[in-house]
């Protein structure tokens, strides 16, 4: 089997609101990590956004870097950078863009490095106060660096979202 992994970590933050439609979130902090084989590990990580809301526009930037483990137990560094525009077209309907890319660099054992771009377009109607439908569409490129392998694919969802409680 594969050697258990443990970790701990601290993380400080804070939210600033520059004007009423700007935020930034900012957490930052330091993660240990120690495999029952092998050398530990003390890395930085962070989740920083900035979101600005507009009369019918939204717009978010977003940085993350953080410890993730892959299935095997093996543990790799991500950095993550996900930018995003959504727009109210008309009262109804909502419509949205984004890009979202990562990459991870190997840190433990056998950790693959890879880097994974996903280009994403939502589309929503409302079709009641409580009722919408959600289209979205996303293409995703994964690169495996180790292996010098490559995939892509493209998905659609088309689903139902309801809302309980307190409709605006």
């Amino acid at each position: 089997g594969q050697p258990d992994v443990y970790g701990y970590g601290f993380e400080t933050g804070f939210e600033h609101d520059f004007s009423p439609t700007t935020r930034l979130t900012a957490l930052v902090g330091i993660e240990h990590s120690e495999p029952d084989e092998g050398s530990s590990s003390d890395d930085w990580i962070a989740d920083i956004s900035v979101r600005r809301r507009l009369q019918t526009t939204w717009l978010l930037a977003r940085y993350r870097r953080n410890v993730s483990a892959q299935g095997d137990g093996d543990l790799s560094i991500r950095d993550e950078i996900h930018l995003g525009f959504t727009r109210q077209l008309t009262e109804l309907i909502e419509a949205g863009i984004g890009v979202r890319g990562y990459t991870a660099d190997g840190i433990t054992g056998d950790a693959n490095d890879r880097d994974y771009v996903q280009i994403r377009t939502e589309f929503e109607w409302d079709i009641s106060r409580r009722l919408s439908m959600i289209g979205d569409y996303r293409y995703t490129i994964l690169d495996r660096e180790e292996e010098n392998e490559s995939a892509n694919a493209n998905q659609l969802f088309v689903y139902l979202q309801y809302s309980f409680g307190d409709a605006d």
